[in-house]
């Protein structure tokens, strides 16, 4: 006679299932990385393509003011300079609306743009949107040809944008960038006047 072994609980296997589903979505690195036109917490747009030839960091995040989402701003806020000192552009993104990101903004002293995602359509393009309708906490490495280099899901809230920072600096070190395109060649014309000249007992 088999073994009896107890069968799992449907409810916790759900839950696993949910959470692999979840944690296993999104962009890989290679991908394209989505267009993208959205404000920021001054009413600015902000389009990928205004990136495009820079390295840029962009990280999905929960909600406004809560806890975990503030330090994790805020740790992108304190190395700001080495950010940029590495030529790194810096962006967030979640689905709160222009106007609770200037306040989140203004309380947390964040020097970088908050893009409002407030349709969800990019949270969704870039494979973040949770079932509940906020963003998951991803942040992607995009590089200078405008495709997805890294991803990162898993940092220590405190030290996140050291963490990132650190990220970008290896990809950076190994980059290789795209060869130019090359130059099309011009074919040289011959002037109408030299070629409908009629040849001469010379030209032979």
């Amino acid at each position: 006679m088999g073994i009896l072994r107890p069968s799992a609980n449907p409810s916790r296997v759900a839950a696993m299932s949910l959470l692999r589903a979840i944690f296993d979505s999104g962009l890989k690195p290679g991908a394209p990385a989505p267009t993208f036109c959205l404000e920021d917490q001054n009413g600015k747009a902000h389009k990928l393509s205004d990136y495009l030839g820079k390295w840029l960091v962009i990280f999905f995040y929960p909600k406004d003011e809560s806890f975990f989402c503030t330090k994790q701003a805020c740790s992108f806020r304190d190395e700001s300079e080495l950010f940029k000192s590495r030529g790194i552009e810096v962006v967030g993104i979640s689905v709160d609306s222009v106007k609770h990101h200037e306040a989140f903004a203004a309380s947390s002293q964040l020097n970088f743009p908050l893009l409002s995602d407030f349709t969800k359509r990019i949270s969704e393009d870039y494979g973040v949107l949770l079932p509940f309708g906020i963003s998951n906490r991803v942040t992607f490495v995009i590089n200078p040809e405008g495709k997805i280099a890294s991803r990162v899901q898993w940092a220590n809230w405190f030290n996140y944008g050291k963490q990132v920072l650190a990220e970008v600096e290896k990809l950076q070190a190994s980059y290789v960038p795209p060869p130019p395109a090359p130059e099309p060649i011009v074919k040289a014309k011959r002037s109408k006047a030299k070629a409908d000249k009629p040849a001469t007992s010379g030209d032979v």
